[in-house]
C-alpha cells in the first residue's frame, strides 16, 4: 500500500513521523520550503474575515443579536446531612480487634 507522501507532513503526526526516522527535520523544512503561498486567500476583518483571516460565518449572520441569557433562580439550600448514630461497644455485634 502506497503512503501519500503529503499525509506524512500532515502537522498533526508530523513530530511522531521525525521521532520515528519515517522523515527527517531537513525533509520536513524542504516541505514547507516548497508550499505555495496562500495569503492571497485571507480576508481582512473588515471585509468579514477575523483574526485569522477566516471566518466560516457569513457576515450577516454575524448581525443577528444574540438573546439575552435566561435568569436562573438559585438552588434550593440542601439537607443537612442526618447524624451519624453512636456506638456503644458494649452492645456492637462486631466488635473491632
Amino acid at each position: 500500500m502506497k503512503i501519500d507522501r503529503a499525509r506524512m507532513f500532515d502537522l498533526r503526526v508530523v513530530q511522531r513521523n521525525i521521532r520515528s526516522g519515517r522523515i527527517t527535520k531537513d525533509e520536513y523544512g524542504g516541505w514547507l520550503t516548497a508550499l505555495s503561498d496562500a495569503s492571497d486567500n485571507i480576508q481582512a476583518a473588515g471585509e468579514g474575515g477575523d483574526d485569522d483571516g477566516y471566518d466560516p460565518t457569513p457576515p450577516e449572520e454575524h448581525a443577528v443579536a444574540s438573546a439575552p441569557e435566561p435568569v436562573h433562580a438559585p438552588a434550593p439550600a440542601a439537607a443537612p446531612a442526618p447524624a451519624m448514630p453512636s456506638i456503644d461497644p458494649a452492645n456492637d455485634p462486631q466488635p473491632l480487634g
